[in-house]
């Protein structure tokens, strides 16, 4: 009868549907194919020693085992996610333990080895050289054999797969030379890909279950308390399995059995030992053994393609051997009993006493490189020594073999060579150019005196690469580095930094004499270049820094070198300038406004004012130009005309660019909104123009702020044009096919052409106010800004004057026909606030 307390228990659990019974633990193993530890048979059931050891665990402990078939690399991820419970035949490693978890007690040991195929020779590691060896991508033999050829600097290529069976199908496919396999799987498979296994054998790895990392602890334990129990006994499944599968049996314990054989083995060894007659026998099969020993090592000698030599300790020939009499510095019979000194160079006799010194000291010697002349042609050959003791009586000697490595050095002298030079001037290249400071800096120091650093640029070089192409521009540099070195002394040196630019260190030179040089550069430059049928002329900009009056080190000099050639593309190009102190501070304070430009927009430092556009006829208000402002907090107010080029060659002007656009579009879509119909105008600089995204962009924002295209106008520069006229069309006619109006800022102060006027189809051309500064005053450009209006008219082009500041400006543009206008006569720029507190005020 049940007790009350048990019936009571038993009852609530069946009401509530409680198993009366443990469910057993489900486990999802990771299955991949490496047999014969672990895989898919041919009825598609997973099968292996692994399995078989795991499915006795599981058995015992009551588990429920899933398969999930993976290849490595994947099964190995599906662990570390958590997706898979268990995974078979994981190697540890230090890198794994912090990924992984793992049993204490190893189910299996292992090793790596190295297979070829039948026709390929491998004996040692040394035999790798320039092979390709397929490996398991993520598998711990691929990180173990870098490092192992790398630490006997052997060049060979590894080529990754997904499992050993692809990487073996890809060796007998002479995809790859040899493959690289635990030796559990090579000795299952290689046989069936014809495939041998090599004497290379490496990384011993002890193979372990592991689970997803701090997961599954109960389950590790439980199979550490099975291996555990089954090494003790011979008996055990785990022997049975290894037996099964004809594997060694790994730490079996002796049996009386075997202690009794082994036992009986001991007494007859020392039985045989008393037989004397059998050793005298052993005796006469070792002489013959020894004869064919030494033909099979005459034989090996002639197979060696490197020169042999004995020597003695005083560097004498003893000896001898090479089929290669062609390649000895003297003929056999003068080498033996000369000494190296008689037949070689003093160097490289030299090299050779040291190899056989430190051979005779270490035992070995390798890696010392000599020249030496052999017929009539200088060779360069790799010594490797070793010592070799005589009897009592004799003193010890050295076998050393001389290696013919002429190309391998002049391939490396080549590598050198290109690592080191400009491939295209044969100047050195920058990496070249702080060493060669470094010599030109002691010898000034050596003599007192100073040194000159030139940095060279040439002007408008761009445009010859994208009017005649590259190839041209290629043959002008060429030409160019020819006038260069023409210019310079010997102890001069040129480099190429890349691209145009050059930089040249004077040693020895005063400021006078960097003058001169720099003269005699401009002057060489000045001759017309003949490329072809073609015939171009260009200027240079030179920029002048003294050593050690401008800096000591070559960082220092070339940036402001650099500085001051840029001061000279300034003022007019196609001249050279000295380094100033004011050319230091204006380069602090473009680095210092660069940097902070990008934690403007983030800090609400940037914001947009508005200066309005009115009819010059009857100050009527029909737009305004929307412009950027900078205040910060330490800098202050920072100037459009200082921080916009910064933020163009800084990169930063397509982010600040799309704000400003972004804002410019949002508030004239408010002001629609309130009644103000109001064409705003956007600069917009060439590099956020050719952006590929530009249009599609700009007609998100339209859409967003429900702005229709015919309120916002795009202010562009003539350098629009510059470089690739065609992309500027095509833009040109999305933008007026998507309804926005075009207007040319900045008209004739750039490079501006008539044709590109008419084919990009402005709606409005800009009068620069620096003409318009001078109306009243300067009869040349009242004359510039009446061709304006007049070409601006005759283009069907509307005409707006900028920087209009007084009366009697604006009443010379109205008495010429000019249309709008904008300055301070009408208003300032002002924040959006304050343009609508003008706009309440201003004609309707």
């Amino acid at each position: 009868m049940l007790r009350p307390l048990t019936a009571f228990l038993l009852a609530t659990m069946l009401m509530l549907g409680m198993p009366t019974a443990m469910a057993a633990q489900p486990l999802q193993i990771g299955l991949y194919e490496s047999p014969p530890k672990i895989f898919t048979d041919a009825s598609g059931a997973p099968a292996g020693i692994f399995i078989e050891l795991l499915r006795e665990i599981a058995q015992a402990q009551d588990w429920e085992l899933s398969f999930t078939p993976c290849d490595w690399k994947t099964c190995l991820a599906l662990l570390e996610a958590g997706k898979i419970d268990l995974m078979p035949d994981v190697a540890y490693t230090n890198e794994r333990n912090e990924r992984f978890s793992f049993h204490r007690t190893a189910a299996l040991h292992s090793w790596s080895q190295l297979y070829r195929r039948a026709d390929m020779r491998v004996d040692s590691l040394l035999d790798l050289e320039g092979k390709s060896i397929a490996v398991l991508s993520s598998g711990v033999q691929t990180e173990v054999l870098e490092r192992m050829l790398a630490g006997f600097n052997i060049q060979a290529g590894l080529v990754e797969t997904n499992s050993f069976e692809s990487a073996f199908q890809l060796v007998a496919a002479e995809g790859a030379d040899l493959v690289a396999a635990n030796h559990f799987f090579g000795t299952y498979k290689a046989a069936d890909y014809g495939l041998t296994a090599t004497p290379v054998v490496f990384h011993p790895a002890s193979l372990f279950f592991a689970a997803p990392h701090a997961r599954h602890a109960e389950v590790l334990a439980a199979i550490d308390q099975h291996l555990e129990s089954w090494l003790k006994d011979d008996r055990s499944p785990y022997y049975q399995v290894l037996r099964n599968w004809n594997l060694p049996q790994r730490n079996a314990p002796l049996s009386t059995a075997v202690l009794t054989v082994l036992a009986g083995l001991s007494l007859t060894g020392l039985l045989l030992a008393g037989n004397v007659w059998w050793l005298r026998r052993r005796i006469r099969f070792a002489t013959a053994e020894l004869r064919v020993s030494n033909s099979s090592l005459t034989a090996m000698l002639k197979a060696v393609p490197d020169l042999m030599f004995e020597l003695d300790q005083h560097g004498r020939y003893l000896s001898v051997h090479t089929s290669r009499d062609d390649m000895l510095s003297a003929p056999r019979e003068v080498l033996k009993g000369a000494l190296v000194d008689e037949v070689l160079s003093p160097a490289a006799a030299q090299t050779v006493r040291q190899a056989i010194e430190t051979a005779l000291r270490d035992g070995h010697s390798h890696g010392q490189l000599i020249e030496a002349e052999v017929k009539h042609e200088r060779r360069w050959f790799e010594l490797s020594a070793a010592r070799k003791d005589g009897s009592q009586d004799q003193t010890p000697g050295v076998i050393m073999l001389s290696r013919d490595v002429t190309e391998r050095i002049a391939a490396q002298q080549r590598i050198q060579q290109l690592a080191e030079n400009d491939q295209l001037t044969g100047l050195p290249n920058r990496s070249s150019l702080y060493h060669l400071f470094q010599q030109a800096a002691a010898l000034s120091a050596r003599h007192s005196q100073s040194l000159a650093v030139l940095f060279m640029d040439l002007d408008h070089f761009k445009h010859i690469n994208d009017s005649l192409g590259h190839d041209f521009g290629d043959r002008l540099l060429i030409q160019v580095v020819q006038r260069i070195r023409e210019c310079l002394r010997e102890s001069d040196t040129a480099c190429r930094m890349g691209g145009d630019e050059f930089v040249l260190v004077l040693p020895e030179t005063d400021a006078a004499g960097a003058m001169r040089a720099a003269t005699r550069i401009h002057e060489q430059m000045q001759a017309v270049f003949k490329l072809g049928e073609h015939q171009v002329g260009i200027g240079t900009s030179l920029g002048i820094a003294m050593y050690p009056a401008d800096g000591q080190d070559i960082n220092t000099l070339l940036r402001k070198s650099d500085a001051a050639m840029y001061r000279a593309k300034e003022e007019g190009r196609n001249g050279f300038r000295f380094f100033t102190d004011e050319m230091q501070a204006r380069t602090d304070r473009a680095l210092a406004l660069f940097t902070a430009l990008g934690f403007a927009l983030e800090r609400g430092q940037v914001a947009l004012h508005y200066q309005a556009i009115v009819r010059v006829s009857d100050q009527t208000v029909v737009g305004a130009e929307a412009l950027v402002r900078w205040t910060h907090p330490v800098l202050g107010k920072v100037s459009p005309a200082e921080f916009i080029p910064i933020a163009e060659s800084g990169g930063q002007i397509l982010r600040l660019g799309d704000w400003v656009m972004e804002q410019a579009v949002k508030q004239a879509g408010l002001w629609r909104q309130a009644g103000r119909e109001l064409v705003v105008a956007v600069n917009v600089s060439a590099l956020q123009f050719r952006h590929p995204d530009f249009v599609s962009r700009l007609e998100q924002l339209l859409s967003t702020h429900n702005l229709p295209a015919r309120y916002l106008e795009l202010e562009v520069t003539e350098s629009l044009t510059m470089g690739d006229p065609q992309a500027a069309i095509a833009t040109m006619q999305q933008l007026r096919t998507l309804g926005v109006s075009l207007a040319i800022d900045d008209f004739g102060t750039g490079y501006s052409s008539m044709n590109y006027l008419r084919r990009l189809g402005f709606n409005k051309v800009k009068i620069d106010q620096s003409f318009v500064h001078d109306i009243g005053a300067d009869p040349d450009d009242e004359v510039i800004i009446s061709a304006i209006i007049q070409l601006g008219q005759s283009l069907g082009m509307v005409t707006l004057a900028e920087g209009v500041e007084s009366a009697t400006q604006r009443d010379f543009l109205a008495t010429r026909g000019c249309q709008l206008m904008q300055g301070w006569l009408v208003s300032p720029a002002c924040p959006a606030q304050d343009f609508e507190a003008f706009l309440n005020t201003a004609p309707r």
